[in-house]
Parts: structure tokens; sequence; C-alpha cells
């Protein structure tokens, strides 16, 4: 199987981690980042974390439960890459916004593109945020 297949269902794997990680330390999604991604507040970032879109409707609430999601992702994401030598951090979380960005984003909610702008989803998917995304 090509290297970047391996990453990709790695990257499947780790999804399931981080919501299965988030669903035992929260009993479930955050309703509040659910709620500010659904409002366009946050969006996903090509690099695999969570970004803040709309930085004056982001009170430091978000702010602090953006950046605790991230420090998990980075974390399944350096879990991930050591269980797939020779993967790194970067690519691992590039794999996982390959994922997202293909079968997670729904219509209205936001994306950043390959040119770091902010995009609302439509009805079709999203692009890949990255060229190894096809591989």
């Amino acid at each position: 199987m090509p290297k970047i297949k391996v990453r990709i269902a790695a990257a499947a794997l780790l999804a399931a981690a981080i919501a299965g990680g988030a669903a035992l330390a929260q009993s479930g999604p955050d309703p509040v980042l659910a709620q500010a991604r659904a409002a366009g507040i946050i969006g996903e970032q090509r690099d695999g974390y969570v970004g803040i879109v709309d930085a004056a409707r982001a009170n430091a609430d978000i702010q602090a439960r953006v950046q605790a999601l991230n420090t998990r992702r980075r974390a399944a994401f350096t879990r991930s890459a050591q269980d797939n030598p020779p993967a790194t951090v970067d690519e691992m979380a590039i794999a996982f916004a390959c994922e997202v960005y293909a079968s997670r984003l729904e219509p209205g909610q936001f994306y950043e593109d390959a040119g770091g702008a902010w995009r609302q989803r439509g009805a079709a998917p999203p692009p890949p945020p990255s060229p190894t995304c096809a591989d």
C-alpha cells in the first residue's frame, strides 16, 4: 500500500481516536465548539487543526476550548506518527485534514483553502487541503 494511503488510513483511525477521546473526556462533542463551528466562528484549517474564523466573536472561552482541542489533536497526531514511522506529526495532521475535508465538513461550515483564506462550504465538498490528499 502506498505511504499516503497508510497515512490516510491512520488518519481515519486517528479521527476515531480523537472523537473517542473527546467523548470519554466530555461525554460527547463539545457543544460550545459545535455551536461556534455552526455559527462560523471557528473552522478547519488545512494543517489539521481548528482555527478562529471570526476573532471578533471568539470569546476567551471559545479560544481556550480551541487551544485545548488542538492540543489533543497534536497529541493524537504525535501518537499516530510514532505508530506509523517514518511519518511525521505534520504528515499525520495533514492526512487528518484530508479526511476531514473529504467527509466531515458539513455545508455551511468554514475551512481554510490552499491559499490560507477562510471559505464556507457549499453543497459540494471543498477541494483537498493538500496535493498529497490525492496521492
